[in-house]
């Protein structure tokens, strides 16, 4: 995939410098690097850059608020801010622009690869939602010019009006509201997949294809008409079709005849066959669901990325800074607890930057497996082994049930491990303390397709906390994404779900969560045998 291209608006040179080399390290492209509003806008129009690195206080008569203003109406690219100050005042002006991200100085490395990244990605989605709407619109409105312009010819005479429909697949109707005989047009009846003299001409035919959801709503509107209390009768609705599937269409009539006390004698009019255009509106509706949900997804992990970082950065700062105030002061055991809480927060960072390279190593195909046989008794005990000391504060009670018939394995142990950890520790975390979490692995067949079913093992974790929402069930396998129900209060960045399906799939296993009717869930994870790695 190719890197963004990047325009540095920065009026501090070593500054520049420094953002200018860490972006380069990340493998983006710099396009140039400027110190006022008035350059930046110009720059935006001549190297017309993926996305512009804004510091908010920046020479010149304009700042990078206003800026960005101006670049975002005029070229439409993406802006993320960065500045030293995170004042009230700045963030609600800096929300008006719609940023892509914000960065607080010193800037890390990893932290602005991430923004950058989410930025690209929510800026690609975006573009695309924006096309999409105006072909729509274009659709649209030449499905409308289309209508109206057969319309028009449907009052000079029926023959030409014939042909036109026919070939513009517009269906007619000519109902005599008396005796409830319609005439359909060989249009109307082809477009469902009839021949005119297969259906019967009455109106009854076309109630008996009506959708059942649909007649209530299409005979207010029709009853409107004929009543005279609109002048034409235009709605939408579903008929079935003769294969039997449902197709959309666009109605319009109106009245063509009335007695002299003002009943209803004749009506007629088009119907267009939508059912395209439907499918469009609908494409479109759960792309911008998508594209908000993943603004709202990118939103939440940024928030908990910087939690993630920023929180235990702090303490290692607070605990570095006492080891230093007091080295002459406190005796050597108290020194050492410092050194040793330093440590403690500094692997639980490595962890989650290692996460994070796993998942980006996973996604581009990068990631190598070392597939060994083993069993999987062994790779159950090395992993409990790890959480004695938290099994014992929480007095889990942690049983297993591994079937004697189990056999090895071909598979990578250090990443299994990984995924039995996950799930180990997200049952030990949210089951209530005194609790059970059950470890249970045993033989069971693995569907690949309809045809081919392999030999597999069956691990499963059974927990007795909180549960997941069934809505959630199979999104919280998804990047970023974290339960509604421990999202708020427990922690994480959404990422090792995500990371044990990759490597499940790598594995051409499967992997999924239930929960158990009595309370708590259950992951379960199936892996064949023996395999072939999927790389894919």
């Amino acid at each position: 995939m190719e890197k963004a291209r990047i325009l540095i608006v920065e009026d501090e040179a070593i500054i520049a410098m420094e953002i200018e080399s860490q972006l380069q390290n990340l493998g983006y492209e710099i396009t140039s690097i400027v110190d006022t509003g008035e350059k930046a806008i110009k720059k935006a129009e001549e190297d017309k850059p993926d996305l512009i690195l804004m510091d908010i206080r920046i020479k010149g008569e304009m700042d990078g608020i206003e800026t960005a203003e101006i670049i975002l109406n005029k070229f439409g690219i993406p802006v993320i801010f960065s500045t030293a100050y995170a004042d009230e005042e700045r963030l609600n002006r800096a929300k008006l622009t719609q940023p892509f991200g914000y960065l607080l100085k010193p800037i890390q490395e990893r932290e602005l690869k991430v923004t950058i990244e989410m930025a690209v990605y929510v800026a690609k989605v975006d573009t695309g939602r924006k096309k999409a709407e105006s072909e729509l619109r274009k659709t649209k409105d030449q499905l409308e010019i289309q209508v109206l312009k057969r319309t028009n010819e449907l009052k000079k005479n029926q023959e030409r009006l014939e042909l036109a429909l026919d070939g513009a697949e517009l269906g007619l109707w000519d109902w005599n509201i008396q005796t409830g005989e319609v005439q359909f047009s060989d249009s109307w009846a082809k477009i469902l997949g009839y021949l005119v003299d297969e259906i019967k001409p009455h109106v009854s035919t076309w109630e008996k294809l009506l959708h059942p959801e649909d007649k209530e709503k299409v005979m207010l509107c029709l009853n409107s008409n004929l009543e005279g209390r609109s002048l034409f009768y235009e709605t939408e609705y579903r008929l079935r079709s003769k294969s039997g599937e449902w197709k959309w269409f666009l109605a319009r009539g109106k009245v063509v005849e009335r007695s002299k006390a003002g009943q209803s004698l004749r009506h007629a009019g088009t119907h267009l066959d939508i059912t395209d255009r439907v499918k469009i509106l609908s494409d479109l509706q759960k792309a911008k669901k998508e594209a908000e949900n993943a603004n709202k997804i990118k939103s939440e992990f940024l928030s908990n990325i910087s939690h993630e970082i920023r929180t235990p950065m702090h303490q290692i700062l607070s605990y570095s800074k006492f080891g230093i105030d007091k080295i002459d002061k406190v005796e050597k055991e108290k020194l050492s607890h410092y050194f040793l809480k330093i440590r403690t927060i500094g692997n639980s960072l490595l962890s989650l930057m290692n996460n994070l390279l796993d998942l980006s190593k996973l996604e581009s195909g990068k990631m190598d497996y070392d597939m060994k046989i083993i069993h999987p008794q062994s790779i159950i005990n090395n992993t409990i082994g790890e959480f004695h000391s938290l099994i014992d504060e929480k007095e889990i009670i942690l049983e297993k049930n591994i079937e004697s018939s189990i056999s090895s394995i071909n598979c990578d142990e250090i990443k299994i491990g990984q995924v039995v950890r996950n799930l180990l520790s997200n049952a030990i975390k949210f089951t209530p303390n005194g609790n059970k979490v059950l470890i249970v692995v045993k033989s069971k067949e693995l569907p690949i397709n309809d045809k081919i079913i392999v030999p597999s093992v069956l691990f499963t974790v059974f927990d007795q906390g909180i549960g997941i929402p069934e809505d959630e069930l199979e999104t919280i396998f998804d990047k970023f994404v974290q339960s509604s129900k421990t999202k708020t209060g427990a922690g994480g960045t959404g990422l090792g779900l995500a990371i044990c399906k990759e490597i499940i799939e790598a594995h051409n296993g499967k992997i999924w969560a239930e929960n158990n009717p009595e309370g708590g869930s259950t992951f379960s994870f199936m892996l064949p045998y023996d395999q072939k790695l999927n790389k894919d």
